[in-house]
């Protein structure tokens, strides 16, 4: 068994037995960090649905552009962009 193996057993061991988590990064905005926080929390019932996460990302992405967004297929995987002013026509 090779060393990388068991340092990702003992860190999966940590994860699960001692509850170790990623450090938050200083320059993460709060409402990211807390739902990053909701789905590290070790009762899977806490944890938000795939659909809450996306309409939480969604919902982070429409405050932060201040403007509407737009959901377009990118090679089959849904991608949000805001829609700044500048590019609209008059």
């Amino acid at each position: 068994m090779s060393s990388r193996c068991v340092c990702r057993q003992e860190l999966a061991a940590a994860v699960v037995g001692e509850g170790l988590r990623p450090l938050e990064g200083a320059a993460t905005p709060a409402p990211l960090q807390r739902l990053l926080d909701d789905c590290w929390r070790s009762d899977r019932a806490a944890r938000p649905t795939a659909q809450q996460l996306v309409d939480a990302l969604q919902q982070m992405l429409v405050r932060r552009c201040g403007s509407p967004v737009i959901v377009y297929l990118h090679q089959g995987v849904r991608v949000w962009a805001c829609v700044r002013r500048e590019f609209y026509k008059s």
